[in-house]
């Protein structure tokens, strides 16, 4: 079947895939509606030549279909994504096994940012009174997923502890301190692919890939210190 990227299935899946555990899901029922799936696994192998200098027609052929094949799956793939999605990608646009992993990389987050906000939205689910019983469990299911999506394999159950700690600490921080102090993380116009942070407190650099510990260790330095002034909107000097 030719691909067809006017399709209104495939524009549907051109929105900024945020929430990657859907994007990826859709993605792969597409790749696999246009029998590319495997290529983009690993899974097709590329032909060999008996003797590389002399190829028989039959190897040509059968060489220039899989790269045929290879070359649609990298299409299809760089145009699920949009532009900013596109520039993580560029340097492997022609490979889809490693732009798929490039992308399962840059959205399950060597960054903490993305699960600490889905896991911070997970804790703050409420069930509205008027709404089934079905609708909150459902919503509760789809965050608990894409939290445990955007956790790396490498995340210990003491690292994990510490980051739960830290979810706890920044909502009571923004709890008792809104509009009272800096907020913690600065962004300074960074690159988007840039995960350098600063202490919204000390201005130190920090990278932002698995702690938050520094600034609650500021804030909390200012507060034991009485330099949060929890009456006006400032800090004292």
């Amino acid at each position: 079947m030719p691909f067809d990227a006017s399709r209104k299935t495939f524009d549907n899946l051109r929105s900024s895939p945020s929430n990657y555990t859907t994007w990826k899901l859709n993605v792969e029922a597409v790749a696999k509606t246009y029998k590319v799936w495997r290529m983009i696994q690993g899974r097709v192998l590329e032909p060999d030549f008996l003797d590389p200098n002399a190829p028989t027609k039959s190897e040509q052929v059968e060489h220039d279909e899989w790269e045929d094949l290879r070359d649609e799956a990298a299409g299809m793939l760089w145009l699920c994504i949009e532009p900013d999605q596109q520039e993580h990608v560029k340097s492997v646009r022609n490979n889809p096994e490693m732009m798929w992993d490039k992308l399962a990389e840059l959205h399950r987050a060597q960054s903490a940012a993305p699960r600490f906000s889905t896991l911070i939205n997970l804790l703050n689910v409420t069930r509205e009174p008027d709404k089934p019983l079905m609708t909150f469990l459902t919503r509760i299911t789809s965050l608990g997923g894409e939290w445990r999506e955007l956790l790396p394999p490498t995340l210990s159950l003491n690292q994990l502890c510490e980051e739960l700690q830290c979810i706890a600490a920044i909502q009571q921080h923004g709890k008792a301190h809104a509009r009272r102090c800096p907020p913690i993380l600065l962004h300074r116009g960074q690159p988007p692919n840039d995960e350098r942070r600063y202490c919204g407190i000390c201005h130190e650099g920090i990278v932002f890939v698995e702690h938050l510990i520094h600034p609650l260790t500021c804030l909390s330095f200012l507060d034991s210190r009485g330099l949060i002034d929890r009456q006006m909107p400032v800090l004292r000097s």
